[in-house]
């Protein structure tokens, strides 16, 4: 499983899932198809967990982030050089696939994924703005706001074609 998914993750990486056969990706894990399909059940399968996985680690490395003994502002500038750098090697195309797809289980599964996140970012929101970190003034949910404004702006087609 691995191997597949480490193959599978450079060639749909760096070229798309449209652009990818299944065929390509047991060739280049010299597997057969037979076992590709035992294992995943079809290229698509393989995209979102490999998306997963990247947005899993991502999200640990917010927690480390988080769990530093620097001050806040430090904090906030590494959270966003992370979201900066959290689609390095992923291809156009393959975010375009991933967050264009008309398939219900994985745009299911990355709203889930999403309102998991938002929640833990809010939860750290309040909590930096107790300790003083954050104004008084300024509602966490505005910039939890902008935030998922952000990840909005992600899956517009027409920005992602510029």
């Amino acid at each position: 499983g691995n191997k597949i998914m480490e193959v599978a993750g450079i060639l749909l990486m760096n070229n798309g899932v449209r652009r990818v056969s299944v065929e390509e990706i047991s060739k280049e894990a010299a597997i057969s198809k037979m076992t590709f399909y035992r294992m995943f059940t079809n290229k698509e399968d393989v995209a979102e967990k490999i998306l997963f996985k990247v947005m899993e680690k991502g999200m640990e490395k917010y927690r480390a982030i988080m769990k530093q003994d620097i001050p806040y502002a430090k904090k906030v500038e590494q959270t966003i050089e992370l979201k900066r750098n959290s689609t390095h090697g992923l291809s156009e195309e393959f975010l375009k696939d991933i967050f264009q797809t008309e398939d219900s289980s994985i745009k299911k599964h990355l709203n889930q994924f999403r309102a998991k996140a938002q929640s833990e970012y809010l939860k750290d929101l309040k909590a930096a703005q107790k300790k003083g970190w954050i104004r008084k003034d300024i509602k966490p949910e505005f910039i939890l706001y902008v935030l998922d404004d952000m990840y909005l702006k992600m899956t517009d087609q027409r920005l992602l074609s510029l």
